[in-house]
């Protein structure tokens, strides 16, 4: 045991002095903020209460169990209950690992859990609901379990706000059987807004809680504008895959794009040739973030995909998962698409955009102008639509007393209920501009 606790000193001396490097650089200090939410998991005999946090010093934090009357008990290191940290490093911020270790609880460890951290910027509280563990019991009056695993969770819960105001709280649990989900607010259930949350995850094996705190006032966090969605497009010749959404933040976020590898462990994807990030800022403190895969096939691209946008008021994940069979009666484009110049059956010279694709019932065709607005028809926008039969389209926008002010991108989005597809075109059109040209009808 000396040994034990010997080695235990050397890694957190080594560490201290880590971080005495670290924080004479650091020349902006923010409060503490949650980079994992905290949650429980139980390994063997011992649970472990644990959250990462970011901070720019070493934050102080102490650990406090709720008794009865209110009060606060702090809680020290003995035996059985073990407080530990650990420092992660990040290139952009630091991330500090706090935890908590019970070695087999009893029913005087059920309660509720506070660890309040610090630093010279402000404060952070971690909560925690412990429930009596199944094995509690003695060994000789255990169950005999089958196969299969306690509920833990691999990524951080989520928390994001959409355009309408709603929330979502969000919670991913790896398990086996399927657990029984159960949603509290303040230990009771969901019936009001603002507060402490917790989903509670139970199967035979064991049980584990996410924590989620929502405060309504001064909510700052990113907010989804177009909610994630997939889609294609095809550029001379090459399938691009875009995983795309749009997000609004005041505040101006990070984008991080990961790939989940084995084990739950997120992968960074780097930027090359054939993955690019793309990110804009548009009106209205709107930002448009995409990932593009160009020729995505199955062995190198599938899995699930996540992009976290961060402010200095928290985060927004984005979540997708490429399906490379698709649907019955998903759109597909039959041939690439052209742009021709035609004349018209009244004898005007026009520009056409021409798209062949193939899909199911229920199919809707909507063009969109440089100005991201839906097009409609006019006396110089005309759309056709040709059934060849056999469940493949024809269809074109046709363009006439075109001016430079009519130069841009323009999209064709094919959409039914099995999934969407779209193709960008840019139109340069040179010449004098014509002040007498109808801007409303573009």
């Amino acid at each position: 045991m000396k040994g034990v606790l010997a080695t235990e000193s050397k890694k957190y001396a080594e560490m201290e002095k880590l971080l005495e490097m670290e924080e004479k650089q650091c020349k902006k200090i923010q409060p503490p903020t949650f980079v994992v939410q905290p949650s429980i998991s139980i390994d063997g005999n011992c649970q472990t209460l644990g959250f990462c946090t970011t901070s720019c010093l070493k934050p102080t934090f102490v650990w406090k169990k709720l008794v009865e009357g209110g009060a606060k008990k702090k809680i020290v290191n003995s035996d059985r209950i073990q407080i530990v940290w650990e420092f992660l490093t990040r290139e952009t911020r630091k991330v500090f690992w706090l935890g908590l270790k019970i070695k087999e609880p009893t029913i005087e460890d059920v309660g509720q859990y506070i660890c309040t951290v610090r630093n010279k910027s402000g404060k952070l509280y971690a909560t925690f609901n412990v429930d009596v563990p199944l094995f509690t019991e003695k060994p000789q009056n255990r169950k005999v379990m089958p196969d299969g695993k306690a509920p833990h969770f691999p990524r951080q819960p989520v928390t994001r706000k959409y355009y309408d105001e709603s929330l979502e709280l969000e919670c991913f649990v790896d398990a086996n059987p399927t657990p029984q989900v159960k949603w509290y607010h303040d230990n009771n259930l969901v019936n009001t807004d603002a507060g402490a949350y917790r989903c509670a995850i139970v199967n035979p094996h064991g049980k584990a809680n996410a924590n989620f705190t929502v405060e309504l006032a001064g909510f700052s966090l990113p907010i989804f504008v177009e909610k994630p969605h997939i889609s294609s497009r095809n550029d001379v010749d090459v399938r691009v895959m875009v995983m795309e959404f749009r997000a609004k933040s005041i505040l101006e976020p990070t984008f991080m794009w990961q790939k989940l590898v084995g084990g739950g462990a997120e992968e960074i994807i780097a930027g090359s040739d054939r993955i690019k990030a793309v990110k804009k800022l548009e009106a209205g403190n709107v930002y448009y973030s995409a990932l593009e895969i160009n020729e995505p096939t199955g062995d190198k691209d599938a899995g699930q995909y996540i992009c976290t946008v961060e402010n200095e008021s928290g985060t927004l994940t984005a979540t997708f998962t490429p399906m490379f069979e698709l649907p019955e009666g998903h759109p597909l484009f039959t041939r690439q698409p052209q742009l021709l110049q035609q004349t018209t059956s009244g004898g005007e010279r026009a520009i056409c955009l021409d798209v062949g694709y193939s899909a199911g019932i229920n199919t809707q065709v909507t063009w969109i102008s440089p100005k991201s607005e839906k097009m409609k028809e006019s006396s110089r926008i005309k759309f056709k639509t040709n059934d060849e039969g056999s469940g493949n389209f024809t269809v074109q926008l046709e363009l006439t007393k075109y001016t430079v002010k009519d130069s841009g991108t323009y999209t064709c989005l094919i959409k039914n209920d099995a999934g969407e597809i779209r193709f960008e075109q840019t139109l340069n059109i040179w010449g004098p501009l014509d002040d007498d040209a109808n801007d409303g009808e573009n």
